[in-house]
């Protein structure tokens, strides 16, 4: 099958709508939940996005206290220290699971709270770091990559012909 081939574009295409579909009626379903003001509409999602951060805590912290070599070119860290830190990560994120968890069974409205507002004063906190940086700068690169650019970008034209 050629790459522009028409099959080769429904199949994508077949797929987008699918997702757009499935979010749809997710997004329907969570509108009519908070209609009839159920716990578990919002419970649902703050329970997957609480398993994902903290997945994805745990995955960081097992990779760090499973690696077994370091790339020649990579800065060496503390071998014991953080390992010691890694498996700390890994037992924080499986606490937090099962804290997270007794709360939601228990319909606690903290348990839903916190980490919202965690994720949400994250998401704050990286925008005011974005727009401070922005106050502090006239561009968002430092000078010195800025001017490179330029060169590079300026220089781009005639290395094509």
């Amino acid at each position: 099958m050629r790459l522009g081939s028409p099959l080769s574009r429904r199949r994508p295409r077949a797929a987008g709508f699918a997702v757009c579909g499935c979010a749809l009626a997710l997004a329907l379903a969570f509108l009519w939940g908070l209609y009839r003001h159920s716990y578990w509409a919002v419970a649902v999602p703050v329970t997957l996005g609480v398993f994902a951060a903290l997945a994805l805590s745990f995955s960081i912290g097992w990779s760090i206290a499973t690696v077994r070599g370091i790339p020649p070119r990579a800065e060496p860290y503390g071998g014991r220290g953080s390992r010691r830190a890694a498996v700390a990560i890994c037992v924080a994120s499986i606490a937090l699971v099962l804290v997270f968890l007794g709360g939601l069974a228990q319909r606690s409205y903290w348990a839903l709270a916190i980490p919202v507002a965690a994720a949400v004063l994250g998401i704050l906190a990286m925008v005011f770091q974005i727009g401070w940086a922005v106050i502090r700068r006239r561009d968002t690169l430092p000078l010195k990559e800025a001017r490179e650019r330029a060169r590079d970008e300026a220089e781009w034209p005639a290395s094509t012909q």
